[in-house]
């Protein structure tokens, strides 16, 4: 089996963060960062813009890839794998639209430990929001003319 590629989003607002509170595996229950799979063409960035607004409701405005997570997640049949990138946004609003995912609140950022959280979601919040890590990634697209290979764009 493939990892699952995705992005874990840290929806800022002054410094208050959303925690969801999940209905679906895994981690049902407990209060999580949202996030969700990348599709396929899509870039990171635009995930997290996208997968903000679906789980939340939220208009966001892209701040920065701050981690890299690769997570197993061991069940008693087996085991799945998340290869995500931790994603910081900002939203002026504060207007939280729930969905199928979950409950949704904001939270103190540096309070976030004090909710009954995933096992590795105060090891993210902490080094990636709080402490501010940030890698980049590259976007990158490329088109097949003929048979040459032409660079349309390359940037942040």
């Amino acid at each position: 089996m493939r990892p699952i590629l995705g992005v874990i989003i840290g929806i800022m607002n002054g410094n208050d963060i959303v925690l969801l509170q999940r209905r679906v595996y895994p981690y049902v229950g407990l209060w999580n960062l949202p996030g969700g799979k990348i599709e396929l063409g899509e870039h990171v960035q635009e995930t997290a813009i996208r997968e903000a607004k679906e789980e939340t409701g939220l208009d966001v405005e892209f701040v920065a890839i701050r981690g890299i997570i690769s997570e197993v997640v061991q069940r008693k049949d087996g085991k799945d794998h998340y290869f995500n990138f931790v994603c910081e946004v900002r939203s002026k609003d504060r207007e939280l639209e729930e969905s199928d995912e979950g409950n949704l609140k904001w939270v103190k950022l540096e309070k976030a430990d004090e909710e009954e959280l995933s096992p590795s979601e105060w090891a993210i919040i902490k080094e990636f929001l709080i402490d501010k890590k940030t890698i980049n990634v590259y976007k990158i697209h490329v088109k097949k003319n003929g048979k040459q290979y032409e660079l349309e764009s390359f940037g942040v």
